[in-house]
Order: C-alpha cells, then structure tokens, then sequence
C-alpha cells in the first residue's frame, strides 16, 4: 500500500493510490496562524517526504511539520520563519525555502538521539533573496528559483553556497529536474513588484541543459500565475492558479492540454505507480480545500 498526502488548508489527506482509498486526516488547523482567506488561499504551501515521514511547510506561520503518514500524526514541528515557498528533503535532510530571502537546514534527530522524531532543529541558514521553490538533484545540488530576481540558482548541499546562478526568466516559480534538463514554469506578470514594467508574458516554461547550461524558453499560453511544475516521463505539469487548471504539457512537442480543477490550483504533485499500477496526478485547489486525484496512464 503507497500512503501519500495531499494538503489543503488545514489539513493533509492521507490516500491510498493503489486503490484510491480514502484514508483520512491529519489537522494542522489548531498550529497554524488565523489567516484571512481572501489574503491567503492555501496556508500549506508544498509537501515532500523522507523514507519515513511526510514533510509539510506552512506559509503563514513558518512552521514545518513532519507527518507520520501511518499514524496520521503530527511527530514534530519546527519553526523556520513565515514566507516558505517550498520544502525539499535531501541526503536525511530538510531544506526550507522563504521567499523572506533563506534557506534553512533542518536536522533529521539531535545527534545522540537517533529515532526521537521530536528532536529535530535548525542548523544552518543560507541568505538567498527571493528565494522561492526548490528541487533536489539526487546528488550534492539543490535547485533554486529565485521568483522576482528573475533567476534560479545552484546550491552546493555540503557547503551550503551559491555554486552558479541562472538569469533570464520571467518571475521563475515552480522547477523540477530530468536526466537532461531543469524545467521551469516562468510565473509571468503575477508577481512584478511595484515600479517595474509588467512583462505581459502569455506563459512559458524555461528549459535549462543541465550539462551545458544553456537555456531555451517556451511561450505556450499557459497563461500567468504558474506555481508548481512536475516531470513524469514525456510530460509536463503545471498549475494554474487563476486559471484553475493543471496544464499538461507533451516536452516532445510542447503540445498543451489541460485538466480542469478549481479555483486556486497551486500544488501539483505525481507520485510514481507500483508495479502494473499506473502514476497518479494529484493537484490542490486551495479555496475550496478540493483535493483531486487522476490516473494519468504510462508515460511514452
């Protein structure tokens, strides 16, 4: 049985995907700030996971809680600081994101406590402006968008420091990685800050060759407010929030479909099959806390 969670506002639904099953909650509401739905629509803001745990970042209180996806409890929080984007689990670490300007590490136990979930602490920050979602290469690298300094950069984990950086993107959100290339979803007009001239991008998703560094941008339509982007074989996915639809994008051919889901799509997440069953896409829907699952076949 594969556990996954999907989050909404004040809770992370816990399914099981070889069935579908519906397997309950774990409520966050009562650790989280009162926030005003209309200034934030989903408090939760990313999800990923260790070999044991589920790990969940809190936008509005800063806080990160770690899942146990079997128990559907809460086994420890750490408060990093409000404004995380993204949470990304690398080598038995957690990295939070904020787009305050940071990149906080998080302990997998206090050393000498192995197996004592609830001593889990900080122990490094790194100044990154703008900093805002992040992937892990598998290896030594975590990937950074920094939204509106229009760049993504190369974060080298043993050192924690800014190996190289990216420039020429149009307000880069979401980001995820293949064996070739970084993909990124370019945000557009959304989030210009006061003063600068709106881009008016109609939507694009910027591919970057991990070996060479070279970089080619894809003007798709796809429209403004991109969050998350994901790669499962062939394809691209990529919310939109105010279009409330999961873009599905064929990288072969950039052809463009979508899925319709509701209002404030933000997360997007693919979570591999086992065995004959096939991948699942699951997107959150943050105004009204939908959570919405699809078999999304083979990838060729």
């Amino acid at each position: 049985m594969l556990n996954v969670a999907a989050a909404t506002r004040s809770s992370i639904r816990h399914y099981d995907l070889s069935t579908l099953e519906y397997l309950g909650e774990t409520m966050i509401s009562d650790q989280v700030q009162p926030v005003d739905p209309q200034e934030y629509s989903n408090n939760v803001s990313s999800i990923d996971c260790t070999e044991s745990e589920l790990v969940i970042g809190d936008f509005v209180s800063g806080n990160v809680f770690f899942v146990n996806p079997m128990a559907k409890t809460v086994s420890a929080t750490v408060e990093l600081g409000s404004g995380i984007r993204s949470v990304v689990a690398a080598k038995g670490l957690v990295f939070g994101v904020s787009d305050h300007g940071w990149i906080k590490v998080i302990s997998p136990t206090e050393p000498g406590k192995s197996g004592d979930l609830s001593t889990r602490r900080v122990l490094g920050k790194l100044e990154l402006p703008k900093a805002s979602y992040g992937v892990w290469d598998g290896a030594e690298t975590l990937w950074i968008s920094c939204t509106l300094l229009n760049r993504v950069v190369k974060v080298d984990i043993p050192s924690m420091k800014v190996m190289s950086s990216y420039q020429s993107f149009t307000n880069p959100m979401g980001l995820d990685l293949d064996a070739d290339f970084v993909w990124i979803a370019n945000n557009g007009e959304s989030y210009v800050p006061p003063g600068q001239q709106i881009t008016n991008d109609p939507g694009s998703i910027t591919r970057i060759n991990r070996k060479t560094g070279a970089s080619e941008k894809f003007s798709l339509g796809i429209g403004n407010a991109t969050h998350f982007l994901r790669r499962y074989g062939k394809w691209a996915f990529v919310s939109g929030a105010n279009s409330a639809k999961v873009y599905v994008i064929n990288t072969m051919t950039m052809e463009v479909s979508s899925i319709p889901t509701g209002p404030n799509t933000i997360g997007v997440e693919v979570i591999p099959g086992l065995g004959a069953d096939v991948a699942r896409l699951v997107a959150t829907c943050g105004n009204n806390n939908t959570v919405l699952v699809w078999s999304i076949g083979a990838s060729s």
